[in-house]
């Protein structure tokens, strides 16, 4: 599994390097892939791209893989990223999360997608009929081998505001636990009526509490 490759790197100290897309889902999972290393006694980093131009993100990226690090970890780049990525990493040096829901069966084969996570992936190997962000799913991944990532189960909920997610949807289910979690630990206070069933955006007295 994703969680078992990433835990390998984690146990024989190697250098693990996160590129994060500047998104809010993206550096907010790549921060929650950084505390679970850490909490682990892992080694890794994390550096910012903006992936709105393929050419200069393929730049910056064959700088990164001059620097020799052992692991990559890719977060919530877009699929079209995959192939370039592929194309310049062997597959036992990286992991790449991103919340898609494609089916990607023809351009990923089935013993590949602990090198590629995304929201149908995990579905698939999971048997969950549900809808991720890319920060959810480090947040699962990392949920595997690291007990203490449950003091970031606030993360996820703020990359779900980013995107107006909608909690009443019945495909929010994994969302709605990670929600819960942070709840019942006090990371999160209810306001103005805050409600597992309800629309994200009638959430917005939500306040965040502390950082875990």
């Amino acid at each position: 599994t994703a969680s078992q490759k990433l835990l390998n790197q984690i146990e024989h100290q190697k250098d693990i390097f996160i590129l994060s897309n500047s998104t809010v889902d993206g550096l907010v999972g790549s921060a929650i892939l950084l505390s679970s290393i850490h909490n682990s006694n892992g080694n890794t980093t994390i550096r910012c791209f903006n992936s709105s131009k393929i050419e200069d993100f393929k730049t910056e990226l064959m700088n990164v893989i001059e620097e020799k690090h052992d692991f990559y970890v890719f977060v919530d780049f877009d699929s079209t990223f995959f192939d370039l990525i592929t194309s310049l990493l062997q597959e036992s040096y990286y992991l790449f999360i991103n919340s898609d829901s494609l089916n990607l069966d023809q351009i990923v084969k089935k013993e590949t997608t602990i090198t590629f996570v995304n929201s149908w992936i995990w579905q698939r190997d999971n048997d969950k009929n549900n809808r991720y962000t890319s920060s959810s799913l480090t947040y699962l991944i990392a949920k595997n081998f690291d007990r203490k990532i449950i003091h970031s189960s606030f993360l996820p909920i703020v990359a779900a505001f980013s995107k107006s997610i909608n909690f009443d949807n019945n495909d929010q289910s994994e969302l709605k636990e990670i929600l819960q979690s942070a709840l019942d630990l006090n990371l999160i206070e209810r306001k103005k009526g805050l409600d597992l069933g309800m629309p994200m955006k009638e959430a917005e007295g939500a306040s965040l509490l502390q950082m875990g």
